[in-house]
């Protein structure tokens, strides 16, 4: 541009938005010679940065979940810490200065919400914002309220545990028994916004030394777990095997008439409490009342029982050409009793 005259005095005005510009002047005297003088560089920015992506940290599954402004924000998920909701911004000549957020330490339902950007140029815009967000802070409890009965059982048993949690709500109630392989809280239970589950057990059979354990899951994925006690039961009465007899001329009898019969008695499960047997003289001689005429063995798990005049309490012959049948009766730990007897006799004489 050329300025005419001997004004040393001379003005460059501009509006134009740029990013880095100056202005140089070059005088010339009349005697052919110049000097030239440059302006510092300016920036104009006369625009005013824009709202761009909105996002929200702290657990929430999505990471760009807006643009522009107003908006409407609404998270997806449970977040069981505070919440911060941020707002990008875009400016092409000064650019942006900061990135504004706002943190969230509890539930909101459409909460009005103005965050400032600004650039580099002192431009601060409003951007606006209408948010929900769901925030659980507290881990879900679960507690057993029916426990399993300590000894031995000859039932089945119930097991009931119940479940709180925060305002997320509950999504699952889940067990497994500690005698399964490969479950890992495999049993669901029936009701998915159930507070409570109850079990019958046991669910697979006689049991011994076994217990169940429930895991709740909250709405905010975080869980608790619970564990009964551990349980005992035999609901089947000890199992009587005679091994020899009934036979003549019992060991230690002498020569008088005797029969004998040897036999065991087992319980795998909480084992044998009591024995006793009892002879008569035909496989309806016998009922529950026979026991007052027994002879007591205690816990004994293998047994030689002799009927005659001098090897039997009682003291009572043993007849000729009468059958005597041997009748035994045996309970275990739980309670359980079995009443039995040979099903073959011996005839004396």
């Amino acid at each position: 541009t050329n300025v005419s005259g001997t004004d040393d005095n001379v003005s460059y005005t501009t509006s134009a938005e740029t990013k880095r510009q100056r202005v140089c002047f070059t005088v010339t005297a009349n005697n052919g010679k110049s000097y030239t003088r440059c302006s510092n560089t300016w920036q104009i920015d006369t625009t005013p940065p824009v709202c761009t992506n909105w996002s929200l940290s702290g657990g929430i599954d999505n990471d760009k979940i807006a643009t522009g402004s107003p908006v409407t924000i609404k998270a997806t998920n449970w977040a069981t810490k505070n919440v911060t909701l941020r707002v990008r911004c875009s400016d092409s000549y000064s650019g942006c200065k900061s990135t504004p957020s706002k943190t969230f330490s509890s539930n909101q339902t459409n909460a009005s919400t103005s965050l400032t950007i600004e650039d580099n140029a002192g431009h601060k815009p409003t951007c606006k914002a209408t948010v929900s967000v769901n925030i659980d802070k507290e881990k879900p409890t679960i507690r057993i309220t029916q426990n399993a009965p300590s000894g031995w059982q000859q039932k089945n048993i119930t097991i009931r545990a119940q479940a709180t949690s925060g305002p997320s709500g509950i999504e699952s109630i889940t067990y497994y028994y500690s005698g399964e392989k490969n479950c890992d809280y495999c049993h669901k239970a029936s009701s998915t916004s159930s507070t409570s589950q109850t079990v019958s057990v046991p669910s697979n059979g006689q049991t011994a030394n076994e217990r169940v354990c429930f895991k709740v899951t909250a709405k905010n994925g975080q869980t608790a777990t619970a564990c009964s006690n551990y349980w005992k039961i035999d609901w089947t009465g000890p199992t009587v095997t005679v091994t020899e007899g009934p036979k003549m001329n019992a060991p230690g009898c002498g020569s008088a008439p005797s029969v004998f019969a040897r036999y065991t008695v087992s319980d795998n499960l909480s084992g044998v409490r009591h024995v006793e047997d009892y002879w008569g003289e035909s496989n309806s001689d016998f009922s529950s009342s026979f026991l007052g005429n027994a002879i007591n063995r205690g816990s004994s798990t293998s047994v030689l029982a002799r009927y005659g005049t001098t090897c039997y309490s009682s003291g009572s012959p043993a007849s000729s050409g009468v059958n005597y049948y041997l009748k035994v009766y045996a309970s275990d730990n739980a309670g359980n009793e079995t009443f039995d007897h040979s099903n073959s006799s011996s005839k004396i004489g």
